[in-house]
């Protein structure tokens, strides 16, 4: 049943359950109301490109993988968030234990950073939530180049 459109801050709700986001705060919000379907538009949804990849992973690996980024992970994740210089880790160490648990998983080393990217953007919990929680397809705006990520509650 549709709504009547209205706009609320930097974000409108166009049916009943369904968010249109453009922030990591709007998208914390969403997830944690537990909208049906959350759409992602702007620099958001083109941090969320490759996230159709990581839900694409076996269940283990997917466990093993969120396991990681709330483990040795987290250090990393905070070193994305801050600096390197700052969090006193250095890159080096950073790209080795990524490199050593993708290979030691058997996941593609882009998938492991492109996820430890997502859970610096907006948090290791939100990020656990949409890959177990939400379907992700990449979609293109109104057939134009820009991308938007449509989540559907599974």
């Amino acid at each position: 049943r549709r709504q009547r459109q209205m706009c609320i801050r930097d974000r409108e709700v166009i049916y009943m359950n369904t968010l249109i986001v453009r922030n990591r705060n709007d998208l914390k919000e969403a997830v944690e109301k537990g909208y049906d379907e959350i759409i992602l538009e702007g620099k958001l949804a083109e941090k969320f490109e490759k996230a159709e990849k990581i839900q694409k992973l076996s269940q283990p690996k997917l466990a093993s993988l969120i396991a990681f980024a709330s483990g040795a992970g987290a250090t990393i994740i905070a070193s994305l968030v801050t600096s390197a210089e700052s969090s006193g880790i250095s890159l080096a160490f950073s790209a080795t234990t990524v490199t050593v648990f993708a290979a030691a998983e058997g996941i593609n080393i882009a998938v492991v950073a492109e996820y430890l990217m997502l859970c610096a953007l907006v948090g290791t919990k939100i990020v656990k939530n949409l890959i177990e929680k939400y379907d992700i397809e990449l979609k293109n705006k109104d057939g134009q180049d820009i991308p938007i990520v449509e989540l559907k509650k599974i």
